[in-house]
């Protein structure tokens, strides 16, 4: 709106927006400049913006000044280069068109949604669904959801309306139609789908998250092990992103693992894609040789080996055990660890 009442609240929301996440801040960024461009080109708006802008940099200017002096502008162009994976817009957009759900339900809605924006010419919100991808792919579908969800509406608010309309010789009002039985019930019915679908969905996540086994060989790390040891954590799983165990092992150990990939976005820059995809490589591994292999053409090196239970668990664990390299030094339910003997 341009009005000065709202630049301080909206350099105090756009400054905690940045300082929560750097990705969230470029979001917020691009979106404010499509809500400018589509409702509110003025010359009064854009210095309200600008000194919007300047107020977040002064806001978080703590964070990010921190970072410029002990550490220059690396960590940032770093973070810049591992925005997204190796799949092409299409690819992300129409994964995200998709859904997580078992259930494509979500998928017909939104692509309902989007052709109805278009005839519509709702082109603001075609275009908020679109920049994210744009921006930073990576967190895209987040951002585009808000935009999806305004178009997915209007399916049930006029699309249903115009249907019925072809069949009706007078006009419909919407509020008629909420009083439609058959409405009603579909709409009961798409909610049961879409609860239970996100029932099955959160389902999947249930085991991704620390086990009471988990926490106890990471306090014997913690107490067992040198301040300065490197340990090599091998769980089977490939995404090391949505891996629990690899991602709190160094926080609740203060050890240093050479599998964990969150952080190394501000560090690795066009090297992080490849360490993310050595990473997955070796936790397919199933012996001994494979892992020594793999650290000789890294050059990632190690202390200890912790092996955690996995479909190939056991033949990597007799592996390791058989191996006059390592040698054995705890062993749980789910869990051993292997100290290397030669480096």
């Amino acid at each position: 709106t341009g009005e000065r009442r709202f630049i301080g609240w909206s350099i105090l929301l756009g400054g905690l927006t940045v300082l929560s996440h750097p990705e969230a801040g470029v979001h917020a960024a691009a979106t404010c400049i499509l809500v400018w461009i589509f409702c509110g080109r003025s010359l009064r708006s854009f210095l309200s913006a600008c000194w919007v802008g300047v107020g977040v940099l002064l806001f978080t200017s703590p964070w990010w000044g921190t970072l410029l002096v002990y550490h220059g502008w690396a960590p940032f162009l770093s973070a810049l280069r591992t925005g997204s994976l190796s799949n092409s817009f299409w690819v992300s957009f129409l994964q995200f068109l998709s859904g997580d759900g078992v259930v494509p339900v979500l998928l017909v809605l939104r692509v309902l949604g989007l052709v109805w924006g278009i005839w519509r010419k709702q082109f603001f919100l075609i275009v908020w669904v679109i920049a994210p991808y744009l921006v930073a792919a990576r967190s895209a579908q987040n951002i585009a959801v808000y935009p999806m969800t305004i178009l997915t509406v209007a399916v049930f608010s006029e699309v249903f309306l115009y249907i019925l309309a072809r069949f009706r010789s007078s006009k419909l009002q919407l509020e008629e139609l909420y009083k439609h039985t058959a409405y009603n019930v579909s709409i009961f019915i798409l909610l049961i789908v879409l609860f239970v679908d996100s029932g099955l969905y959160g389902f999947r996540l249930v085991g991704n998250s620390l086990q009471r086994s988990d926490l106890q060989v990471m306090e014997w790390v913690s107490s067992n092990t040198p301040v300065d040891a490197s340990v090599l954590s091998l769980t089977g799983i490939v995404y090391p992103e949505i891996d629990p165990f690899v991602e709190w092992l160094p926080a609740l150990t203060g050890r240093y693992s050479p599998v964990t990939i969150q952080g190394l976005e501000w560090t690795l820059g066009d090297q992080f894609f490849r360490r993310y995809k050595e990473l997955a490589q070796l936790q397919s591994c199933a012996s001994e040789v494979c892992v020594s292999d793999w650290s000789q053409q890294t050059g990632l090196r190690f202390d200890y080996v912790l092996i955690r239970g996995t479909d190939t668990a056991e033949a990597l664990f007799h592996s390791f055990q058989d191996s006059d390299a390592y040698q054995q030094v705890y062993e749980s339910e789910d869990v051993a660890v292997f100290k290397r003997l030669s480096k």
